[in-house]
């Protein structure tokens, strides 16, 4: 995040890249880890409803965070709404 904050104020879209590379991995990595997770605490017969529900509520903890910082961006510019990220996920 600390590179994709930094690219915004910059402006330069390879540390953009960059910035955006490793937070897709590090999503990536958790999403993976909460995965088995679940996997590792279902029952075999229930482990398909079981990942259904987890990847249900990750996507919607997701959309709604993006969507909420999309109108933000719209109302009060790139810059306030990715300051309003960085300090959401403190």
């Amino acid at each position: 995040m600390i590179l994709i904050e930094t690219a915004l104020w910059t402006r330069s879209a390879p540390v953009f890249i960059a910035g955006t590379v490793f937070a897709g991995a590090a999503v990536g990595i958790v999403m993976r880890h909460g995965l088995g997770v679940t996997d590792a605490l279902s029952e075999p017969g229930n482990r398909a409803e079981l990942n259904a529900t987890y990847f249900l509520f990750v996507y919607s903890g997701l959309v709604g965070t993006v969507l909420l910082l999309g109108v933000l961006d719209q109302i009060a510019g790139t810059r306030v709404s990715s300051i309003t990220l960085r300090v959401r996920w403190r």
